[in-house]
């Protein structure tokens, strides 16, 4: 779905005919429906899914839409529970840093600047402390290119729609500011310039030390599409 919305593909049947059937797998475990219906029922919520970004599976090369025996009200949505699904943070990034090589244009590499809080002795390595993954925390290298989805990680303003959670698209990257238009909410469209911010860890982070890590206060947001 992250390529259909965000990258041109010049073989979308090919990757339909090569990975529709690990999809229906989920299908297959989760619905009573017999196995022809199955197809039907994912291009349907395929398409819903491609609607709410301003797209729909007319647009590309896949098979037409049927709503052959999809009269029941009891069928899973099997897209919308996976989004639900908990991922181990360690395969968010790997899957990030694999999509992120789909998408077309330079890619930027911004790096965060990490600290223990009250470490003046410097027993931490830098080297360790940006190794340090957590999934409320910005990535030590925050992997960006024109156009990438994002999740901003803080409520930077309110107000204008900048909240903890918003979807947002990357216009632009600098040393110390970052490019963003909302995408999600009633400010959606509108522009914005998110500078570096420190963010401190938590009791529950399960670290013996506070890190402090100033870099930009998002996410890439591909493994949620």
């Amino acid at each position: 779905m992250t390529i259909l919305l965000f990258c041109e593909s010049t073989d979308v049947r090919s990757l339909w005919n090569q990975f529709h059937t690990f999809i229906l797998e989920d299908y297959t475990s989760t619905n009573t429906s017999v196995n022809e219906n199955l197809i039907p029922m994912l291009l349907r919520d395929l398409n819903d899914f491609l609607i709410q970004h301003g797209k729909a599976i007319k647009d590309f090369d896949l098979p037409p839409l049927s709503y052959y025996a999809l009269e029941t009200t009891s069928v899973p949505r099997i897209i919308q529970e996976e989004l639900l699904i908990q991922i181990p943070h360690e395969d968010v990034e790997k899957l990030n840093d694999i999509i992120i090589d789909l998408f077309p244009g330079e890619e930027r590499n911004l790096l965060s600047f990490d600290e223990v809080e009250g470490d003046t002795y410097h027993l931490y390595q830098h080297e360790y402390l940006h190794t340090i993954s957590l999934g409320g925390l910005p990535p030590h290298n925050l992997k960006v290119k024109k156009g990438s989805p994002l999740m901003l990680l803080r409520n930077i303003d309110p107000k204008s729609g900048l909240c903890s959670g918003t979807r947002l698209l990357c216009r632009g990257s600098y040393m110390n500011m970052l490019d963003v238009e909302i995408l999600t909410g009633h400010h959606a469209g509108n522009r914005a310039f998110l500078p570096r911010i420190k963010h401190k860890t938590t009791d529950g982070a399960g670290l013996p030390f506070v890190l402090i890590r100033k870099q930009f206060p998002v996410r890439l947001s591909l493994q949620l599409l």
